[in-house]
């Protein structure tokens, strides 16, 4: 249970900590174009999701085995 509750709890402060990025990214142009922050925040959500996607994994396969 700790172990699910700290994955998923990284999961959601890596989404918060891309989005800000990303938000950081679009604030300095305006949004008028793409630039390499918006592409770091993206890139961190990116991990973020994966990281979700093997702890759901890691779920199903724990709940196979019992």
């Amino acid at each position: 249970m700790v172990n699910e509750s700290r994955t998923f709890g990284s999961v959601v402060l890596l989404t918060l900590v891309g989005l800000v990025i990303m938000l950081y990214g679009v604030s300095l142009n305006a949004g008028q174009s793409l630039n390499t922050v918006v592409v770091a925040g993206g890139a961190v959500l990116v991990i973020a999701l994966g990281l979700l996607v093997a702890g759901v994994d890691l779920l199903e396969e724990a709940e196979a085995e019992a």
